[in-house]
C-alpha cells in the first residue's frame, strides 16, 4: 500500500494501535526523500515520535482513547504539536470516549474528543473546527 500511495501520489492512512514504534520502523525507509504523506490514525505515541512523524509528512489522528486516565503522554502530544498537524477521529465501534465507556463507540461521540482537545489546549471549539477542516481539505487535496 505504501508503494501504491507513492505511485498515485495519494495519502496513506496508518492505523497503528499499540504498535507505534514498530510502525515507525516500517515507514522509516520511506521517509527520506519520498513523497509519502498521510494520517497516522489513532496516534498514541509520545512527543518524540509525534514530531518525527510530523516532520515526515504526516498529520496525527486522535480518537476517544485520549480521554482515558492513562493517556497523559498522548495528551502532552495534543498540547504541544502545531494544530495544523492534527485530526480528530472516531474509531467506531472501538475506543469510546471516557464518558461513554462500556458502550459501542459511534460517530456522534467525536464531539467529546473535540471538547477534550479544546479544554486541553485552552481554545475555542470554533477555532479548532476551522483548523481541523482546513487540515482535512489540505491533506486530501479537496477543492472547495
Amino acid at each position: 500500500f505504501i508503494e501504491l500511495a507513492l505511485s498515485l501520489e495519494l495519502p496513506i492512512i496508518i492505523h497503528s494501535r499499540e504498535s507505534d514504534k514498530r510502525m515507525h520502523e516500517i515507514l522509516k525507509s520511506h521517509f527520506d526523500g519520498s513523497k509519502l504523506y498521510g494520517v497516522w490514525h489513532c496516534f498514541s505515541g509520545d512527543k518524540k515520535l509525534a514530531f518525527k512523524v510530523i516532520d515526515n509528512g504526516f498529520v496525527l489522528g486522535f480518537c476517544g482513547n485520549i480521554t482515558y486516565k492513562n493517556s497523559s503522554d498522548t495528551v502532552s502530544v495534543i498540547k504541544n504539536i502545531p494544530l495544523e498537524f492534527m485530526l480528530l477521529e472516531t474509531d467506531s465501534p472501538y475506543l469510546t470516549p471516557q464518558k461513554h465507556r462500556g458502550k459501542l463507540n459511534e460517530p456522534s461521540f467525536v464531539c467529546e474528543i473535540y471538547n477534550f482537545v479544546c479544554e486541553s489546549r485552552g481554545m475555542s471549539l470554533e477555532i479548532l473546527k476551522q483548523n481541523l477542516y482546513n487540515n482535512f481539505v489540505s491533506l486530501f487535496k479537496i477543492s472547495e
